[in-house]
């Protein structure tokens, strides 16, 4: 594994910082087997992966432009870690490179009828398969690893499960103030720098644009874009 990068949070640092907040001592290595340290673990993988799915994606984690190659069986696959599909002519989900007479298709992420893998499903046509074309360009949303987040998202998702579990297990409603003081900061740190990130490399027509600024909107309006 690589070493992490100046000002970012490794597994073990989040880990330990949820462990703090419920009262527990520190452990020195991911896989301690400690009952509690293997309860925060969970409770960060399971944050990490609520929070990179959080209103169709962030710049970090949405890959534009993939092409699809269909298999034997006329479907395009995706692949395992793939939280949001969308078509690359905006956020409703047109199919790009299609002939004219296919016309606006609306897709979206369905496993296949076998139950087995992933795939774009035709919403428009009601079908995993399509034997009209032969590639397909849409954009994915997907769950990286934690320790691959930028570094803002690292607290922020530590800061939500370090929350959680707190929230969940103590009483102490002063504590509650001050994890979701530290949540609400990292929180807009992280919903900042996503925006920033849209505006710097401007694509309003692709479905990450299109939630990025939806979160803004509420913002100004005085609710928070994601839960």
């Amino acid at each position: 594994m690589a070493a992490p990068l100046d000002g970012h949070l490794t597994e073990l640092d989040a880990i330990n910082m949820i462990l703090d907040t419920m009262g527990q001592e520190s452990v020195n290595k991911v896989d301690s087997g400690l009952p509690m340290a293997e309860l925060a673990r969970r409770k960060l993988g399971l944050e990490s992966r609520r929070i990179q799915a959080q209103a169709g994606g962030w710049a970090f984690n949405t890959r534009l432009g993939v092409v699809l190659q269909k298999n034997s069986v006329d479907q395009f696959l995706v692949p395992a870690n793939t939280l949001f599909v969308a078509g690359s002519n905006g956020p409703r989900g047109a199919a790009d490179n299609r002939p004219a007479s296919d016309g606006f298709r609306l897709v979206s992420l369905r496993r296949d009828n076998a139950g087995g893998n992933f795939l774009v499903y035709d919403n428009t046509n009601n079908s995993e398969t399509w034997p009209n074309l032969d590639t397909l360009t849409v954009h994915l949303v997907q769950v990286i690893p934690y320790e691959d987040c930028p570094p803002s998202f690292q607290y922020y998702i530590a800061a939500s499960a370090a929350h959680r579990s707190q929230k969940g297990r103590l009483k102490s409603q002063k504590l509650a103030q001050f994890t979701q003081q530290d949540l609400s900061e990292w929180e807009a740190n992280a919903l900042n720098e996503d925006l920033d990130q849209m505006l710097q490399n401007p694509y309003l027509e692709t479905v990450h644009g299109y939630f990025a600024t939806f979160r803004q909107r509420n913002e100004l309006w005085g609710g928070s874009g994601v839960a």
